[in-house]
């Protein structure tokens, strides 16, 4: 039992780890990467973004837009809020895996099943940093204490508004492990991702967070409005993507159109899988009448993705699933 316990808690991994776990386990310390910043001159305070529409040089990140979609155009994920109204964020966890707390302005993400005592740490924190911190000094912060932590860091990879590195302790089946990913907030300040694990449990958690990572969104609350159909997809797409998942099609009985056809996995996966993206393409942005929404996950965290594809019609002020089915 105890050895299965270790299976699960590593989110689905190597079996060989139950004949490494009877072994003597190594102590070691591990520094707290986000307590240390929280010492340099009070980063982690509880977020205070300029109201929307205030004209200040920097031009907010976009939430809902039409454009930019992995899959479709209208990229959205299913929203697990931050700590405090005024630095929210949007970011998809899988809570039949995960559980998530907010303490000191720090929002954690931990597996539900723990590993026991004497194992290295498995989270995922989100902290901010806000004024003159944007990705690059956030990150220039960051990484002085991964150097001070890691035996090895890498190098940054950047895009317009992300910035992200990694760091080692090296290969042993113990040795910790750390992705970093540094979001502008849209007004000089960034988020902070932190995604702690140990080389046993890269090919599990370690995966999933990255896939979380994927589907962090800045959320300015009142800065963007979109019409009421928005919401509801959301919503009607959260229920079926669960109801799909975890093959209960009865639980959604009043969202399937009269001639739905649905070909799922044909089990309960909804403990398993990783969702990456979510993604939203309606026939109209101002009055759909149908919408394709799309779901990049995987339930074998070392198989390539799958995308569920849904295809749903708007009428009346309701969406109905026509049809769902997966493909590579």
């Amino acid at each position: 039992m105890k050895q299965q316990r270790i299976f699960d808690a590593l989110g689905g991994v190597d079996p060989q780890l139950i004949q490494r776990s009877e072994r003597t386990q190594k102590r070691r310390s591990w520094p707290a990467v986000i307590g240390a910043l929280a010492a340099c001159a009070a980063i982690l305070a509880a977020v205070c973004l300029p109201q929307p529409g205030r004209q200040d040089g920097n031009k907010p990140i976009q939430t809902l837009s039409f454009t930019g979609g992995e899959v479709g155009d209208l990229h959205l994920c299913s929203i697990q809020y931050g700590p405090k109204p005024s630095a929210s964020f949007a970011i998809y966890v899988n809570q039949n895996i995960y559980t998530t707390t907010e303490e000191d302005s720090i929002y954690t993400i931990r597996p539900i099943e723990a590993l026991p005592e004497g194992f290295p740490p498995i989270d995922l924190t989100i902290s901010h940093m806000e004024g003159r911190w944007d990705k690059a000094a956030a990150m220039e912060a960051v990484t002085q204490e991964l150097a001070e932590t890691y035996a090895q860091v890498s190098e940054v990879e950047e895009t317009e508004f992300t910035i992200s590195r990694s760091a080692s302790d090296g290969t042993d089946w113990d040795d910790a492990q750390a992705d970093v990913l540094c979001v502008d907030d849209g007004y000089g300040g960034s988020f902070i991702l932190i995604a702690r694990y140990f080389t046993e449990a890269a090919e599990g958690h370690g995966v999933r967070f990255r896939d979380m990572m994927n589907t962090f969104t800045v959320v300015y609350e009142g800065f963007v409005t979109s019409p009421a159909w928005v919401g509801e997809l959301q919503d009607t797409a959260k229920r079926l993507m669960d109801a799909i998942f975890s093959d209960r099609l009865e639980d959604v009985s009043d969202l399937l159109a009269e001639d739905a056809e649905v070909d799922g996995y044909g089990r309960d996966i909804s403990g398993d899988i990783s969702v990456a993206a979510i993604d939203y393409a309606p026939d109209d942005s101002q009055a759909p009448t149908s919408a394709i929404v799309s779901v990049k996950h995987t339930v074998e965290l070392e198989d390539s993705y799958t995308y569920l594809t849904m295809e749903l019609t708007y009428a009346d002020g309701q969406w109905l699933l026509a049809w769902a089915g997966l493909e590579k």
